[in-house]
C-alpha cells in the first residue's frame, strides 16, 4: 500500500480513538449514546429507529448525489474534483476508509461535540474541515455542513450514534465507489 493511503487509513484510526476517548471523557462510558437525548425511548426501539433512518438517509443521500452529477453543473465540477484521489482507492480500501472515517468523524463531531456545542456548531466545523482544493471547496463545504445538521439531529433526537454512522458509511462507501468508476463528461457551459 502507498504511503498516503497508509497515511489516510492511519489518521482514520487515530480519529477512531481521538472521539472515542474525548467522548467517553466529557460524556460518560458509552460514546455510541447521547447523554440527553430529545427523544426517551426503549433500547430497543432506540437502536432500530436510528438504523432504519441511517439506513434510509444513506440510501437517499446516495440517490440525491447521483440526481445531482446527472442534472446540476455544481455537482458534476465536485465530482471532477473528488474523482482523483477516489481513482486510487481499490474496492477494499474504500469499504476500509469508509468504515473508519464514517466511526471515527461520528465519535468525535457527533458523540462528542453535539452533547458539548450543540448540532449547529459542530455541524459548521464538520463542513469547514471538509473543504477540498479546487472550484468546488465551499459546494463541498455547504453539502458536509448540511449532512453534519442531519446526522447530529439524529444522534441528538433519538439517543443513539449507530444511525448516523451507518448513512455516513454507506454514503461514503458507495460514492468514493461512484466517484472511482464514474467519469463525468465535461459541459462546455462549465467552462466560461
Amino acid at each position: 500500500m502507498e504511503s498516503w493511503k497508509r497515511l489516510l487509513v492511519g489518521l482514520s484510526t487515530v480519529l477512531v480513538v481521538v472521539g472515542a476517548v474525548a467522548s467517553i471523557a466529557m460524556h460518560g462510558p458509552n460514546p455510541l449514546l447521547h447523554p440527553s437525548p430529545m427523544l426517551r425511548l426503549s433500547p430497543w426501539l432506540r437502536e432500530s429507529l436510528s438504523a432504519t433512518l441511517g439506513i434510509v438517509f444513506g440510501v437517499a443521500t446516495v440517490a440525491a448525489t447521483r440526481w445531482s452529477v446527472r442534472h446540476t453543473r455544481w455537482a458534476r465540477r465536485l465530482h471532477r474534483d473528488l474523482r482523483p484521489v477516489a481513482q486510487q482507492l481499490s474496492p477494499g480500501l474504500i469499504v476500509l476508509l469508509a468504515l473508519l472515517s464514517s466511526a471515527g468523524e461520528e465519535l468525535l463531531f457527533r458523540s462528542f461535540l453535539t452533547p458539548w456545542v450543540g448540532i449547529v456548531p459542530q455541524a459548521l466545523v464538520f463542513g469547514i474541515l471538509h473543504q477540498t482544493r479546487g472550484p468546488s471547496r465551499w459546494v463541498w463545504a455547504l453539502w458536509a455542513t448540511v449532512i453534519g445538521l442531519a446526522f447530529g439531529l439524529m444522534y441528538a433526537a433519538i439517543g443513539s450514534l449507530i444511525g448516523p454512522c451507518i448513512a455516513h458509511a454507506l454514503i461514503n462507501a458507495i460514492n468514493l465507489r461512484f466517484l472511482r468508476d464514474h467519469e463525468v463528461p465535461w459541459d462546455p457551459i462549465e467552462s466560461r
